[in-house]
C-alpha cells in the first residue's frame, strides 16, 4: 500500500505542508552532517519530501559530494541511521581519492 503522506520529519512520522516548511527552515534540523576535504564538500540532510516516488518507505534524507573527483554523486535514504552512516561512506570514499 502506498503512504498518504508526503511530507516527513527525521523520525519519518508524518507531517503536514506547513510543518515541513517550518523545519526546513532549521538548519540545525535540516543538516545532519556536513564535512570538507580540501575544497570538496560531503553533505547529508534531511530533504523532508519523499523521494521515493510512493514506494513503501519514504526516502527523506540525501549524501551529495561537491567539487572534487566524485562531484554530483548523491545517495539517498529512508532513516537518520542510514543517512549517517551513508555519510560516513561517502566521506571516506572522498578521503581516499584525495589523498
Amino acid at each position: 500500500m502506498l503512504p498518504e503522506a508526503l511530507w516527513f520529519d527525521r523520525e519519518g512520522r508524518p507531517i503536514d505542508v506547513a510543518e515541513m516548511v517550518r523545519l526546513s527552515q532549521d538548519p540545525g534540523y535540516r543538516v545532519v552532517a556536513r564535512d570538507w576535504v580540501g575544497g570538496v564538500e560531503v553533505a547529508t540532510v534531511w530533504l523532508g519530501f519523499d523521494h521515493s516516488f510512493r514506494s513503501a518507505e519514504p526516502v527523506i534524507f540525501e549524501t551529495v559530494v561537491f567539487g572534487g573527483r566524485m562531484d554530483q554523486y548523491s545517495r539517498r535514504y529512508t532513516t537518520e541511521e542510514q543517512a549517517v552512516a551513508g555519510h560516513a561512506r561517502v566521506l571516506a570514499s572522498v578521503q581516499r581519492l584525495s589523498r
